[in-house]
């Protein structure tokens, strides 16, 4: 009679004896393979939750006029107002009640079918850009008509 030590990964050790094993014999990298693919199958999950709740948003909404008398660069922003006209496929002269700024809006960042002309009234939210030789503008994260 044959000896099996199936689960210390050793095969039937007398020669010419029936196989009386019936469990696989493992190979010395058959568990840690196991559990490498388990673990990276579990690490690669698609996360399918959102958050819907409300998000936390600067006090206020920012002017113009505030935004280049007293603005630093990166500062967050939320501003009301319209597209006064379009300088580029990027690029947008903002204006609201205290005045106006450039404004950069890369094409991905427009919502699917969203019309605006330039008495749309839009909220805009994005970042200050104050670099030290380049023209002060708002880079703009999202946008929304205001109804």
């Amino acid at each position: 009679m044959s000896t099996c030590y199936a689960m210390s990964g050793k095969f039937c050790v007398e020669p010419h004896a029936p196989l009386t094993c019936t469990e696989k014999p493992q190979g010395r990298w058959a568990g840690q393979l196991k559990k490498t693919v388990m673990i990276l199958g579990l690490t690669t999950l698609p996360a399918y939750a959102q958050f819907v709740g409300p998000a936390e948003t600067p006090s206020g909404l920012t002017t113009t006029k505030q935004l280049q008398e007293s603005g630093y660069d990166n500062q967050r922003v939320v501003m009301r107002g319209r597209l006064a006209y379009r300088i580029n496929h990027k690029f947008f002269r903002f204006a609201d009640e205290a005045g106006q700024m450039l404004v950069k809006i890369h094409p991905n960042r427009w919502p699917a079918g969203l019309s605006v002309n330039e008495n749309t009234l839009v909220e805009i939210s994005g970042k200050y850009d104050k670099d030290w030789m380049a023209t002060p503008k708002v880079q703009v994260f999202w946008i929304t008509l205001v109804q």
